[in-house]
């Protein structure tokens, strides 16, 4: 946290308080008495970052209100640090009132969601109607399944607060399980987050249920977030033998590695036993190989592949913000590294959040842009995910241009699949990270779009092409979603989903 303060002001747009005594006196303005000592210590991790401090940065910077704020939260509650309860006077309940009245009226943004939250916090028992608390947590996650960049920061960590009481964890989780299993539900990634984050069995066994359900949407999203969900639980034989199952579908025969790095994150947590007993079912020896080695090294590449790759992206980052240094930015590096390879699904999900809250964001999106095209295939595509997390710093037109030979790639058999000559640049994972952007869609690419979604060829890799197209058009807003949803197809039923969801919310920021 201590870096993602030094760079904010640092390398954030409001360049008159780039200077430390600037900003100390700007501090000042705003109630917080720092010094150049202090913020030195601060900007080095070795000073306590207070709420207060946090909150002065945001105002000097002119960083969204929260959104420093709900990484500093994330970022203790990953170290597993003390949590910070913020006590509340009856002066400040106009403003929870007022947070409460715009979210109630569905105009709030994230800030609103975090005051709304945080004024629960600390209270062991909250009493709201059984009707209100449904409402209000069914009305977080839907926000939260189609918000991007600060947007989603604020609303993700406004959730994980509402975990932290008994009464608002079991109401989220209520609220989650009947968004997952809604029958024509078309994104469930952002949901399912929410559960990693439950040491809870109830939760454990959803995901492990998921994980072989009908629904392809929910059984991959189930087993994205398996291994956060099961590590450090005990498992009964049944849980056992149906991760058995799993992992041998996954892991036997070929296939490529970037379908298999759920079933590797799974795997690094499983007991010696049960691991070599895995590692001695995989028949491919050189699948055998890679995952035993990212299960020691806890990276999903070979190390010189990994440096190479953040040493790119690094030094691409800090040429575009002219970061004027004598050594490079190592935490940056570090953070790289982490979202990009790093073995276990959370560290690279929480790496990438922070990331996307810096001023490199769109300086990493648009580097990353170009690795997804690189000759690893798994680098290549390791980028997407980083990407669609900055995405939003990127207009739609500008990911679709940049991205229009990704085909050559990790995503070449996607587009060989489709139908010649009508989409042959269209792959799912270009289509995803469009839909994280802002702006509109070519009139051109909406048509293809169009075109894609409503392909009735039953294949799995048109399936998935067509879920990533009405995906983008939503969450764009497109007129074309509308046809979509009025018109007999494949598409209809997700497209009407969307439509009552919502498109992409970003709060303005």
């Amino acid at each position: 946290m201590a870096w993602l303060l030094a760079v904010t002001r640092l390398l954030g747009p409001r360049t008159e308080y780039h200077g430390r005594a600037a900003f100390i006196a700007a501090a000042v303005e705003h109630g917080v008495t720092l010094d150049s000592s202090r913020v030195s210590r601060i900007e080095a991790g070795e000073y306590p970052i207070r709420p207060s401090v946090v909150s002065a940065y945001e105002q000097v910077t002119g960083t969204a209100p929260g959104s420093l704020q709900a990484i500093n939260a994330m970022l203790r509650r990953a170290a597993r640090l003390p949590h910070v309860v913020e006590r509340h006077s009856r002066l400040d309940d106009a403003v929870v009132d007022a947070a409460a009245d715009r979210i109630d009226r569905q105009v709030g943004d994230g800030n609103d969601w975090l005051t709304l939250a945080r004024s629960l916090d600390g209270y062991e028992h909250v009493y709201l109607l059984p009707r209100t608390w449904t409402a209000l947590s069914d009305q977080l996650v839907r926000e939260l399944t189609r918000s991007t960049g600060v947007a989603y920061h604020r609303r993700h960590e406004a959730a994980l607060t509402l975990q932290g009481n008994p009464t608002g964890r079991r109401q989220l989780a209520m609220s989650v399980g009947r968004f997952v299993m809604d029958r024509d539900v078309q994104s469930v990634d952002s949901a399912m987050s929410l559960l990693q984050q439950m040491s809870d069995p109830a939760a454990r066994d959803l995901v492990l249920r998921l994980m072989h359900d009908d629904n392809t949407l929910r059984r991959r999203g189930a087993a994205r977030v398996a291994g956060a969900v099961t590590a450090g639980q005990p498992l009964d034989a049944a849980h056992a033998a149906a991760l058995e199952h799993y992992l041998c579908a996954e892991l036997v025969g070929r296939g490529r590695r970037r379908q298999r790095v759920n079933a590797v994150d799974l795997i690094s947590r499983l007991p010696d036993s049960a691991l070599h007993q895995v590692l001695a079912s995989i028949p491919e020896r050189r699948a055998r190989n890679w995952v035993s080695r990212s299960c020691l090294t806890r990276e999903l590449v070979d190390s010189d592949a990994s440096r190479s790759t953040v040493e790119r992206i690094a030094a691409d980052a800090e040429r575009e913000l002219d970061r004027v240094a004598d050594d490079p930015d190592r935490m940056l590096r570090r953070l790289l590294r982490e979202s990009l390879f790093h073995i276990h699904r959370e560290r690279r999900q929480l790496a990438a959040i922070t990331l996307s809250a810096s001023p490199y964001a769109g300086a990493v999106a648009r580097s990353a842009l170009r690795l997804t095209r690189d000759r690893d295939t798994l680098v290549g595509a390791m980028c997407w995910p980083l990407l669609r997390r900055c995405a939003h710093t990127l207009d739609r037109a500008q990911i679709a241009a940049s991205a229009s030979s990704a085909s050559s790639a990790s995503s070449a058999s996607s587009a060989r699949s489709t139908r010649s000559g009508e989409a042959e640049d269209l792959v799912p994972e270009v289509l995803m990270a469009i839909g994280f952007g802002r702006g509109p869609i070519p009139s051109d690419l909406a048509d293809r779009l169009l075109r894609a979604a409503q392909d009735p060829a039953p294949d799995s890799t048109r399936t998935h092409l067509g879920h990533a197209a009405t995906f983008a058009l939503a969450m764009a807003d497109h007129p074309h979603l509308a046809v979509l949803r009025e018109n007999a197809g494949p598409a209809q039923a997700g497209a009407r989903w969307w439509a009552e969801l919502g498109p992409s919310i970003d709060d303005g920021a």
